[in-house]
């Protein structure tokens, strides 16, 4: 995986900040691949089930790093 800790904590931070403790991360795309060199980070964030549509919105730009 092409993806550092850093940036893995970034992200469930940010996603679960807005989207709900409860908010899953998955990571899919090229950056599973550790033998492919660059790509962008391609991320499913389901919300938690109380987030509304501006909460995923500031989530969405908040994430683009």
């Amino acid at each position: 995986m092409r993806i550092s800790p850093q940036q893995i904590a970034t992200i469930i931070h940010t996603a679960r900040g807005v989207d709900g403790q409860d908010a899953q991360v998955w990571l899919f795309g090229s950056r599973l691949d550790g033998n492919r060199k660059g790509g962008d980070i391609d991320l499913l964030v389901k919300p938690a089930p109380m987030a509304g549509l501006i909460e995923r919105e500031r989530a969405r730009s908040d994430l683009r790093l």
